[in-house]
C-alpha cells in the first residue's frame, strides 16, 4: 500500500465545515471529507461518554430523585433521575457546559433497564433533545449495552449503536445537515479511569463502522471504518495500528486510524492525534 502524501489538518476551529466551490454545483475536497468524518466521530463519542457517565452518576448517588448538579458560574450540567410504572429514566440538561473540549447545550434522555449499572447484557437507550455541541445541533438515538469479555473482566465493555443521527451546520439558515450517520457494530472498552465516576481520567478504546451521507448530497454516501486490525508504516519507519482511543481532553481522538470510502473518490485514510488528523492519500482514481 502506497502512501502518496501527508497533509496536517488544523482543528483549532471545531465547527464542522465544507466549501462550496461554485454556484452551479458543489464540490468538496478530501480535507473537507476527512475533517467532517473525524469530527462527527468525536461528536457521537461525546454523546456516548455523556450518557455512560450520567448512568454511572445516578448509580453512585443510589438513584436519588434529588437532582445532581455541576456548576461553573451560570453554566451547569444537571442530572435528574425519575422512576414511574412505565419506565426508569435519566435526564441530563446542559447550559453552556464545557465537557472536555466541547461546549454542550440542550439535553438528553436516557432510559435505563433498571436501577443498576454495569450488568451483563443490560442496555440503556439514549435520545438527544435540542442537543448541541459547539453551537451545532446534533440529533440521534443510541443504545449502550454492557458486555463482559472473558479474560478481560477488569475493563468496561459496551456495544454501541447509533441511529437517525445527524449534525447540522452552525450558521446556515435554514439549517443544513453536514453529515448523517448510523453505527451498528460499535465496540467500546474503557482502558483507563474505570475506578472513578469522573470522566476526565477515562480513556475509551473504540472500533466501529459508520455510514451515512455528507452535505445532503446523494453522490456523497460514505462508509467510515476504523482500521482496527491493520498496521501501517509511517514516516521514519514508525508503525501504527488503527484502534481509536478517545480521551476527555482531546479535540478529535488520542490516536487511531480510519478509512473513508465514497464511490468515485480515492481511498481516504487518516490518523488521529489529540490536536487534529493527518490525512494519508492511498491511491488516485484514474
Amino acid at each position: 500500500m502506497k502512501i502518496k502524501n501527508i497533509i496536517l489538518l488544523s482543528v483549532s476551529v471545531l465547527s464542522l465545515c465544507y466549501c462550496k466551490k461554485d454556484d452551479e454545483g458543489s464540490s468538496y475536497t478530501v480535507d473537507d471529507i476527512v475533517y467532517t468524518n473525524s469530527q462527527a466521530a468525536v461528536y457521537f463519542h461525546t454523546m456516548f461518554r455523556e450518557a455512560e457517565n450520567a448512568w454511572a452518576i445516578v448509580d453512585s448517588i443510589k438513584y436519588s430523585t434529588d437532582p445532581y448538579e455541576e456548576k461553573n458560574g451560570s453554566a451547569y450540567k444537571k442530572i435528574t433521575f425519575k422512576e414511574t410504572e412505565a419506565q426508569i429514566s435519566v435526564t441530563v440538561e446542559y447550559n453552556a457546559w464545557m465537557s472536555g473540549t466541547f461546549l454542550l447545550g440542550g439535553s438528553m434522555t436516557i432510559i435505563l433497564p433498571g436501577k443498576f449499572y454495569r450488568v451483563k447484557d443490560k442496555a440503556a437507550n439514549v435520545t438527544l433533545n435540542s442537543f448541541s455541541i459547539n453551537g451545532q445541533r446534533v440529533i440521534g438515538t443510541a443504545t449502550l449495552m454492557y458486555r463482559v469479555v472473558e479474560g478481560n473482566e477488569k475493563n468496561d465493555h459496551y456495544d454501541y449503536s447509533l441511529a437517525d443521527a445527524a449534525i447540522y451546520h452552525a450558521k446556515e439558515s435554514p439549517a443544513q445537515r453536514l453529515i448523517t450517520a448510523g453505527i451498528t457494530n460499535g465496540k467500546y472498552e474503557r482502558i483507563g479511569g474505570g475506578a472513578t465516576v469522573k470522566q476526565n481520567d477515562d480513556i475509551w478504546s473504540y472500533t466501529a463502522t459508520m455510514k451515512g451521507l455528507l452535505y445532503d448530497d446523494p453522490n456523497m454516501a460514505y462508509t467510515n471504518t476504523i482500521l482496527s486490525t491493520q498496521e501501517y508504516e509511517l514516516i521514519k519507519g514508525d508503525k501504527l495500528t488503527g484502534i481509536v482511543n478517545f480521551s476527555f481532553s482531546c479535540k478529535t481522538a488520542q490516536k487511531g486510524m480510519s478509512q473513508v470510502v465514497i464511490s468515485g473518490w480515492p481511498d481516504m485514510i487518516y490518523v488521529y492525534n489529540c490536536d487534529g488528523v493527518v490525512y494519508l492519500a492511498q491511491t488516485d482514481i484514474l
